[in-house]
């Protein structure tokens, strides 16, 4: 007969591969809370209260002004 009862002892087999998927069982846990141990719940993104804007400033006739120093003045509005 190809299998005989010594093959595969049942009790041994059984214990064995449970033992190992307990032991994959708890090295899973632990690297799951290894990596998540002092992890922040809330995390909060720094803001600017600068805003960048980048343009051309042409003359009356649409040619780019010479470079130098220009005062400029933006007004924000709100859309209605």
């Amino acid at each position: 007969m190809f299998f005989s009862k010594n093959l595969f002892n049942f009790p041994g087999f059984l214990l064995r591969h449970l033992s190992l998927f307990l032991v994959l069982v708890l090295l899973s846990f632990g690297v799951f809370s290894y990596t998540r141990a002092g992890a922040p719940e809330q995390v909060f993104a720094a803001t600017s209260s600068n805003l960048n804007f980048q343009g051309r400033l042409l003359n009356s006739s649409g040619s780019v002004v010479s470079d130098g120093y220009y005062n400029l003045e933006f007004k924000l509005f709100n859309a209605s």
